[in-house]
């Protein structure tokens, strides 16, 4: 499985201008339940890929202004994608779009986080749906 977060209100939800990559995570085992908050160890043979501040792992969010959305986009393939590295968002769809002409994605899943901040403090609201 293949999970991607981003936020595509980045910077301003009132005039976006790019996709905002928080995560990537690439070769999941199929039988994960999950991970557990504040990950400190990733199921076996996961990796990670680089996010926008050019790193790799998990940079949670923290929008200078409005309200944005974070996408957490589960995808389920057949096999493993492997010799990828620390590779980004684009490097990543590259190969799943690949694998997909292949052995076809089997499942995409898409939850929503929407994270506000404003004097009172962060508000959140998460909804999830399954693609086919």
């Amino acid at each position: 499985m293949r999970l991607i977060v981003d936020d595509p209100d980045a910077p301003d939800p009132k005039a976006p201008r790019m996709t905002w990559v928080h995560w990537v995570l690439y070769n999941l085992p199929p039988d994960s339940r999950g991970l557990e908050e504040s990950v400190r160890q990733l199921p076996a043979g996961t990796r990670q890929g680089v996010n926008d501040w050019k790193r790799t792992g998990y940079g949670g969010p923290c929008p200078p202004i409005g309200r944005h959305r974070y996408f957490h986009k589960l995808y389920a393939l057949d096999r493993a994608l492997d010799g990828l590295g620390a590779a980004g968002k684009k490097q990543l769809q590259a190969a799943m779009d690949v694998a997909d002409r292949r052995d076809r994605v089997h499942d995409l899943f898409v939850f929503d986080e929407q994270v506000h901040v404003d004097g009172l403090g962060e508000h959140r609201v998460l909804r999830a749906e399954r693609y086919d």
